[in-house]
């Protein structure tokens, strides 16, 4: 939610909490105010898990106050009392985003010094309407979709720049750069970014929640964990040979095939044949031969794990 949205929210709602409340000719009628205020948050889903423990919390508070006060009368005896109850039972029952609000209330009620029906039900009647119009106000949150979109296109973009840094570094091991590791942290940032957008959409969504964007950024999240195991790879893979100029070919269509729609299952098949090729190679003749395929191998195997978390991925959507 952006400052001037929030802003505009806040203000509106307390203002109309509190006319509200006024209208109605309950006593105090900024403390609905101040109820709006608090019931506010930054998706339609925490606003209603809020007034939700809210609700019970000023149950178990007015309860537990009404009680106290008939036993012990109205003073400050009964207030303690009341605090060092309910307080850790706030707590212990995941409460505390009551706490405040409804010690408001009490205290309200006990500087009236009253038992009557009239005044407790005055408390319930702030608490409905300022809890019932934050509900309203935060009723509008506008889309993010088109964030969430420019998100994926920058994610694949950068994706797709370090498969193909890996491509030219398997084509010319002599030209080879070191582990783009600026790159990686430049995407891992954008997908926290991401990450933390899908979820404020999803819980924006009370009736149409889906998960497919937050499944998405954490299949990319995956795939950015091999990339960076590539890259630590790469410098190892030191020699110029057949098989890196064929796994080179794999990499550079694995860049061009990376938009979500891409199934990717023939690109796991050309990581099948791949396999094939590789072992009916003549075998490493020197140490370093060795090395550098097994090496290769690596990047392979990594290289196929990550389209198999696209391949997952698509025919979980599809």
């Amino acid at each position: 939610m952006s400052l001037p949205l929030r802003t505009a929210k806040y203000t509106l709602a307390v203002l109309a909490a509190a006319l509200t409340a006024q209208a109605l000719g309950l006593l105090n009628p900024m403390t609905a105010g101040v109820i709006a205020l608090l019931s506010l948050s930054d998706t339609r889903r925490t606003t209603l898990k809020l007034a939700q423990e809210r609700l019970v919390s000023m149950v178990l508070a007015l309860a537990l106050a009404w009680l106290l006060f008939a036993g012990l009368g109205f003073n400050l005896l009964s207030l303690a009392l009341f605090l060092v109850i309910y307080v850790p039972l706030s707590y212990r029952l995941q409460l505390m985003s009551g706490l405040v609000a409804s010690t408001v209330l009490v205290t309200q009620l006990l500087g009236w010094q009253s038992l009557a029906a009239s005044y407790w039900l005055n408390q319930v009647g702030l608490f409905a309407i300022g809890a019932g119009l934050a509900l309203a106000f935060n009723s509008y949150m506008p889309s993010k979709e088109d964030l969430i979109l420019a998100h994926r296109e920058r994610i694949e973009e950068q994706l797709r720049q370090l498969l193909l840094t890996i491509h030219d570094s398997l084509r010319q091991p002599q030209a080879r750069r070191g582990a783009d590791l600026a790159a990686i942290e430049t995407l891992n940032q954008e997908l926290e970014a991401a990450l933390t957008t899908v979820l404020a959409e999803r819980d924006n969504r009370l009736f149409k929640q889906t998960n497919y964007d937050v499944h998405y950024v954490e299949m990319r999240q995956a795939q950015a964990q091999l990339l960076e195991q590539m890259m630590t790879t790469l410098p190892d893979c030191f020699l110029e040979s057949e098989e890196s100029k064929v796994l080179a070919g794999i990499f550079y269509l694995t860049a061009s095939q990376l938009k979500t729609a891409n199934p990717g299952t023939y690109l796991m098949a050309d990581i099948q044949a791949l396999l094939a090729y590789y072992r009916e190679r003549p075998l490493p003749v020197s140490r370093q031969e060795f090395e550098n395929r097994a090496r290769l191998f690596q990047l392979l195997n990594d290289l196929s794990r990550f389209i198999a978390l696209k391949v997952a991925f698509y025919q979980t959507y599809a």
